[in-house]
């Protein structure tokens, strides 16, 4: 587990550089945050559409 973490680290960051960093100009670190907050966007969707309900006593319902 503690492997893949670096691993997925690294390749995003490696793709955010490859977003931030293009041919004869300058590095736009603003295109980097747009791409990161666009690959984050759908699973954090996904996540709210998925989420869990807990009701008073404790136990999780599904929706």
């Amino acid at each position: 587990m503690n492997t893949m973490e670096q691993i997925g680290g690294a390749l995003g960051l490696a793709a955010l550089v490859g977003a931030a960093t293009r041919p004869h100009r300058e590095v736009d670190y603003g295109i980097a945050f747009l791409t990161s907050a666009g690959v984050l966007f759908l699973p954090a969707l996904s996540a709210l559409a998925l989420h869990a309900h807990q009701d008073a006593s404790g136990w999780i319902l599904s929706s």
